[in-house]
């Protein structure tokens, strides 16, 4: 008899175009490949195609995210309260089965499915992440309301990760974090790839840096970037991603040596990064795990990457790591500019460590030995 679950999405995972979208909607394609009966379960807000999500799951349901002003003075995190619904506890009480739940986001209904095992995806150490916005933000208004949300997600986080039968987290160093507070275990991203394939065509040479640009941990990483390393340099650099503010939109303009590509296709993203000579992974928030670097392993040629992202796990080997100081980036980023990519060595390292640690069928089957 094929396993069932319950899996409750923070978001909805159609397109897969952002990091927890991507990871949620491959590890239901996996999980559905393993023979999983899913009763799929999501919040809809702005995101309302669901793609082909219905013909990977035996159920869909569809809920919608009450972002009232009066969740603000719940005890709760904003991210926990509004994604509470009397319709989601009744729909999983009338089919019971082992529940997973994707982010800390989902889990203001755990206390009312006591009798059921449940699992929860660690996408991120949330309270962290509340402190890095807050720390960053300069509209006095959103600050405090990062503030807020950190300190209760401080409270609110240990209860849970105590509270679950396992939890599942991304990155080596938060699985550390969460196994002071309960039973936790690394199972890796899930994602669109099936095996490494490097360009080996000469086109252009540029640098890439990609992500979602309207989050302000990459604003910051283009800015550094651009200013203080591959500008000096006299290099060609390409920024792709989605939504990129005014100010970097103007940044480009005044640089003729630096491109922007605003809301790439998806066809457009994957010419961009084989065709990159150099990928620029940087970030000064080393929580969680970024999927450009994985982007860049499966597709790219050389990778220069802020050493936190990759310490302590097996990707160290495959790139460049370097402290997040402007001189160490300009001079490792100097050697690659002028050093030949070695395209069967570099397919040869990363297909082995890929393989066996970044196989979505291995990882899903990870999880269904511990939800068993």
């Amino acid at each position: 008899m094929n396993p069932h679950l319950h899996i409750i999405a923070l978001d909805n995972p159609w397109p897969p175009d952002y990091g927890g979208a991507i990871d949620m909607y491959y590890k239901i394609r996996a999980l559905a490949a393993e023979g999983v009966k899913i009763d799929l379960h999501l919040f809809a807000y702005g995101r309302n195609d669901t793609g082909n999500l219905a013909d990977m799951v035996q159920s869909l349901h569809i809920y919608p995210r009450r972002r009232s002003p009066l969740a603000l003075f719940s005890s709760l995190p904003f991210i926990v309260r509004t994604r509470m619904n009397a319709s989601l506890v009744k729909n999983i009480l009338q089919n019971p089965a082992p529940v997973l739940f994707e982010g800390i986001h989902t889990t203001g209904i755990l206390p009312q499915l006591a009798d059921l095992p449940v699992f929860l995806r660690v996408h991120n150490v949330e309270q962290n992440y509340y402190d890095y916005l807050a720390r960053n933000e300069t509209n006095f208004f959103r600050r405090s309301y990062y503030r807020r949300e950190s300190r209760k997600l401080e409270q609110y986080e240990p209860k849970i990760w105590a509270g679950v039968k396992n939890n599942f987290c991304l990155h080596p160093t938060d699985t550390q974090h969460v196994s002071a507070y309960g039973q936790a275990v690394e199972i890796p991203v899930f994602h669109p790839f099936n095996r490494v394939e490097i360009d080996t065509g000469k086109t252009e040479k540029f640098v890439l840096f990609h992500g979602n640009l309207s989050v302000i941990e990459n604003q910051k990483a283009v800015f550094f970037l651009w200013k203080k390393v591959v500008r000096p340099l006299g290099i060609r650099m390409v920024v792709a991603g989605k939504n990129p503010p005014e100010a970097l939109k103007a940044l480009a303009r005044q640089n003729p040596h630096l491109g922007l590509v605003a809301n790439p296709s998806s066809g457009q993203m994957e010419r961009l990064i084989r065709q990159a000579y150099v990928h620029l992974i940087y970030s000064d928030n080393p929580s969680g795990m970024k999927l450009k670097l994985l982007y860049a392993l499966f597709r790219g040629k050389h990778i220069l990457v802020s050493r936190p992202l990759v310490e302590e796990t097996v990707l160290t080997d495959l790139t460049v790591a370097v402290e997040n100081k402007a001189a160490e980036w300009r001079n490792r980023l100097r050697e690659l500019w002028h050093t030949e990519p070695d395209v069967e060595a570099a397919r040869k390292i990363r297909s082995g460590i890929l393989g066996e640690h970044y196989d979505n069928r291995i990882n899903a089957r990870k999880i269904m030995a511990y939800v068993r």
